[in-house]
Formats: C-alpha cells, sequence, structure tokens
C-alpha cells in the first residue's frame, strides 16, 4: 500500500504537468477548452496526490483535512467534465446552462455532506493510513453515492448526444476513449468509495482513473484535434503544407530536421548526414562562411542545386536558447527559378534595345549632319535677309535635334555606366534662343501665342 501511495504523488504530478504545460502553450486557443483542460489536469493532480498523501501521513486530523480539499477537486473534476461535454455536444444554450447549474448544485451539496470530518474512519497500517466507512455519516456517503450516479447519468446522458450530432471520425474516436476512460474511473472508485460502505477498508485508486480521464483529455486536444483550432494541433501541418523548404541544421551543420519539400534534396536515405554543400552548389568553406554570418542575424544568399538546374533564395539564421546560445540553424530557401531566368531575359532585351538606339543614333546623326552642313553653306553664301533668318532657324532647330540624339547616345552610356559628366559654361540666351525656335512655329501653327 506504501507502493501505491508513493505512485499516486507521481501520477498526480504528471497530471500537473499536463494540464499546466496545455494551459501555457496554447495561449492562441479558442474557447474554454485551454482552461477544462488545465483543470482536469490540476483536479486530478489533487486528487491523487491528496490520497497519496493520505496513505503517508499519520496526523488522522491532517488527513480529515488533506481528505477536505480531495473532495472538493473531485467535485471540481466532475463539474468541468460537465462543463466540457456541454459545450462540446451541441446542445441548445438554455439546456446546456441548465445541466451546468445541476452539477454545481449536486456538487456544492455532495462537497458540504461528504467533506465532513468523521465521514472517514482513520486506521493505521504498519507503514501506512487507510479508511473505513463511519455508519454515523452514513447520510453523508449515501449522498454522495446518488452524486456519483445522477452526474454520471448526465454525463453519459450528454456523451450520447455529442456521438449522435458528430459524425467525424476523429471525434467518435475520442469519444469513444472518453467513455472508456470514465468508466475506468467509476471502476476505480469502487476500492476507496464504495467498499468502505460495507465494512472493507479502503484502497486509494481512484485518483488513478481521474489522471487517466485528465490525460485521455489532453490527448484529444493535442492528437485528435478534438475541440478547436489551435497553433499546437496545425503546427506540423503547415510545416508540411508550405511550398517552401524548411531545413533544421544542429550545431554541427548535420541536418536535423526537414519538411516535406525539402526531401526532394534529402531523398530517401535520410538517416545519412547531410550537410549545406551537399544539398546545394557551394563548397564546405563557403558553406562554413554561410554558418558564420547566420550567427549574427538572418543572412541570405542565392544558392544553385547540385545540377545547377534551379536557383533558390536562402535564408538561414541562428535559433538561440533563452541564455542567448546558439542551439541550432534554422534554414528557409524558395525556388526563384523563374525570376532568374525572367531577369536574364530582360537583360538581353534591355541589352538589344541599347544595341538598337546607339545604332539608329548613329544612323540618324549621319543624314542630321549632312542637312547642318548644307545649312551651314547657305548661311554663308546667301544674301537674302529672308532667307538668312529661315536658315539659321534650321541650324538652331538642327543642333536642337543633334543634342536630342547624343542625349539618346547618352542614356547607353549610363546604362553601361560610361556617362561622364563634365562642367562647362553655356549660353543662357542662346540655350533659351533654341528653345524658342523649336516651339514657336509649332505654337503659331496652332494659333498659340508664344510669349
Amino acid at each position: 500500500m506504501w507502493f501505491l501511495n508513493c505512485v499516486l504523488l507521481m501520477i498526480g504530478a504528471t497530471a500537473a504537468v499536463f494540464g499546466i504545460s496545455f494551459f501555457l502553450r496554447n495561449k492562441e486557443s479558442t474557447g474554454n477548452i485551454r482552461l477544462y483542460i488545465f483543470s482536469y489536469g490540476i483536479c486530478s493532480a489533487i486528487w491523487c496526490i491528496s490520497y497519496g498523501l493520505i496513505g503517508l501521513c499519520d496526523n488522522f486530523e491532517l488527513c480529515a483535512n488533506i481528505r477536505k480539499l480531495a473532495i472538493f477537486s473531485i467535485d471540481l473534476f466532475l463539474v468541468t467534465e460537465v462543463f466540457l461535454v456541454t459545450e462540446m455536444c451541441g446542445i441548445k444554450p438554455r439546456t446546456s446552462k441548465l445541466a451546468r447549474i445541476y452539477a454545481i448544485i449536486l456538487s456544492i451539496i455532495d462537497f458540504l455532506f461528504y467533506s465532513q470530518t468523521g465521514v472517514d474512519m482513520y486506521i493505521r497500517k504498519s507503514n501506512y493510513t487507510t479508511w473505513k466507512a463511519n455508519p454515523d455519516f452514513s447520510l453523508a456517503r449515501n449522498i454522495q453515492s446518488a452524486y456519483i450516479g445522477l452526474i454520471w447519468v448526465l454525463l453519459f446522458s450528454l456523451g450520447i448526444v455529442w456521438i449522435i450530432k458528430n459524425q467525424k471520425r476523429r471525434q467518435k474516436r475520442f469519444l469513444t476513449m472518453v467513455f472508456i476512460s470514465n468508466f475506468i474511473l467509476l471502476f476505480f472508485t469502487l476500492p476507496d468509495t464504495f467498499l468502505p460502505n460495507f465494512g472493507i477498508t479502503a484502497i486509494p485508486t481512484s485518483g488513478i482513473g481521474a489522471a487517466a480521464c485528465a490525460i485521455v483529455m489532453w490527448y484529444g486536444a493535442i492528437k485528435l484535434n478534438s475541440f478547436d483550432i489551435r497553433m499546437g494541433n496545425i503546427r506540423d501541418t503547415i510545416f508540411d503544407f508550405l511550398e517552401v523548404g524548411i531545413i533544421i541544421f544542429d550545431m554541427n551543420q548535420d541536418v536535423a530536421v526537414v519538411n516535406r519539400y525539402s526531401r526532394q534534396f534529402v531523398g530517401e536515405n535520410e538517416d545519412k548526414a547531410y550537410q549545406l554543400y551537399d544539398l546545394f552548389n557551394i563548397d564546405k568553406d563557403e558553406a562554413d562562411d554561410f554558418f558564420n554570418k547566420a550567427l549574427d542575424d538572418i543572412y541570405s544568399v542565392r544558392l544553385w542545386d547540385k545540377s545547377e538546374s534551379k536557383a533558390y533564395s536562402v535564408k538561414m539564421s541562428a535559433a538561440r536558447d533563452d541564455f542567448n546560445e546558439p542551439f541550432c540553424f534554422m534554414c528557409v530557401f524558395v525556388d526563384i527559378t523563374e525570376e532568374v531566368e525572367a531577369v536574364k531575359k530582360f537583360e538581353i532585351a534591355n541589352l538589344a534595345k541599347s544595341r538598337f538606339l546607339a545604332q539608329m543614333s548613329h544612323e540618324i546623326r549621319t543624314p542630321i549632319n549632312a542637312v547642318l552642313g548644307m545649312n551651314e553653306m547657305i548661311l554663308r553664301e546667301s544674301e537674302d535677309k529672308d532667307i538668312l533668318e529661315y536658315s539659321e532657324n534650321i541650324d538652331s532647330a538642327g543642333n536642337t535635334l543633334l543634342t536630342l540624339i547624343n542625349s539618346i547616345l547618352d542614356f547607353s552610356k549610363i546604362e553601361d555606366g560610361k556617362m561622364d559628366i563634365i562642367p562647362v559654361k553655356y549660353d543662357t540666351a542662346s540655350f533659351i534662343n533654341d528653345i524658342v525656335n523649336s516651339v514657336l512655329q509649332r505654337a503659331e501653327s496652332k494659333g498659340l501665342a508664344f510669349n
């Protein structure tokens, strides 16, 4: 029996860890599920630990006080079950509220009667403490038996409704586990709750059944996605859903974890110690430099696969623990082959455009120089004032056009990085005159005043 009490303490501690860890790790949980799982874990933990301490304690007055705490945790455990089942089974809000009030009232009545000092008579046997039923408190025991029966009938009825209304296989599997765990709980309450009514010394096993229920609820929330959508139950799905490569390297730079997308690099032989240079077209020294830079910040680089058929944008950063010490490297990579090929095509097209403009500019400049040359002859030889004025305008416009063509050539020089800016003096009046000559004729042809 002493060994059983120690087992109860260990089981209680385990149940508490399950409840607390779920509560802390699932802050994004919707609804009240996070609180219910927490309550399951804590209540079953107090239940187990209390009965375990009673078995190890030789002070009967202290045992009676510990028992009050155990009875409170038992009642709260069953109320938690009612709250959870009413929320999940799909009954009307009014019915759910009535069922919860019913459970709370029954639990208060049970606690007031069954937690009284004297309901159990404690007996010390060698190295452990147990108890028998006190005949003077038969009413309290009868109320407690009726309480368990009524709560169990309520839970069983709600469970049936839950099964009928829910057709999902994972839910049905979970509900089967819930029914089995509750039957286990009912079975384990016999040695320490009902057998003492017949004068048999109690064996504190009911806490084990409570812990079994708590673990089933935790399993339903974590593994079967039975209650709600949380990051905890979709994290692995997201990890494999993304069309992005995710690789976790250990501190020896060996591949530790890969997602589905990354398995194209690892292949079937996942047990092999792959390193970065085994996956991408990169040598060991470059890989070492990559990891060193990732220790300080998120480091990005473009890498090709081993066949040099696909390009990837690769980002890597070190994950650090609470002491700011790195414990692994997170590597994320995206296929950018199409983007790289598009850039190459753009560069080719841009080069062709530049060559075309340069050639066209040279071709156009030749006849313009001929026109300006012939106009220069008119300026030298003509004595007619009107013709000289026309000729000067031709010269100004021709030079402006030549300047524009030279500017097109300058664009080509700019793209090649060969453009030089040379500081020189220019004649402002001549510059303005060139603008006037290039615009005035068009303005007058449209009946516009040009001032």
